[in-house]
């Protein structure tokens, strides 16, 4: 083992988490640990801001103005062409409402008009349920998370340095 492999290992005993990548799911993963009072450490090649997450334009879908998430489960079913898992298709229709109120606690201001979500159809949805902010999605959604975890992560600063 080399110095540098040397030097991660013992850098890895100090901590009860480890993501690879500070895209949108790696904050979130790194912000979510952090409020559990895990220590978390964050390693990507790039820095968040230049990750594929920034690039995502339209939406996030969620079943935030219907009455339950029944029709969006069935709609990503059929898109997935009934290949998806239906356990993991409920679990991610039911918390996507969840999941957009947590990130506007976060900052993230999605389109509204009326005191009601801007919604658009996208990805075989019958119905409108993609949540938007400002056609920059991902880049609105990437500063929030990046914001609340600089203020949580210890490490995240110069995770982009760390090439794995």
């Amino acid at each position: 083992m080399d110095k540098k492999q040397q030097v991660m290992q013992q850098r890895a005993k100090a901590y009860d988490v480890i993501i690879v990548g500070a895209g949108l799911s790696g904050l979130a993963a790194a912000v979510t640990s952090s409020e559990q009072g895990l220590s978390t450490l964050v390693i990507s090649k790039i820095p968040s801001l230049h990750s594929h997450s920034v690039s995502a334009r339209g939406g996030m879908n969620a079943a935030i103005e219907e009455p339950n998430s029944e029709q969006h489960k069935l709609d990503t079913i059929k898109s997935g062409k009934h290949l998806s898992s239906p356990k993991q298709v409920d679990f991610l229709c039911t918390e996507a409402p969840k999941v957009i109120k947590w990130m506007e606690q976060l900052g993230v201001k999605f389109d509204q008009q009326d005191n009601h979500y801007r919604l658009k159809t996208f990805s075989g949805n019958s119905l409108p349920r993609a949540c938007y902010s400002k056609g920059r999605t991902g880049l609105n959604c990437v500063k929030a998370l990046l914001a609340q975890a600089k203020k949580m992560v210890s490490n995240l600063t110069n995770t982009f340095m760390l090439l794995i």
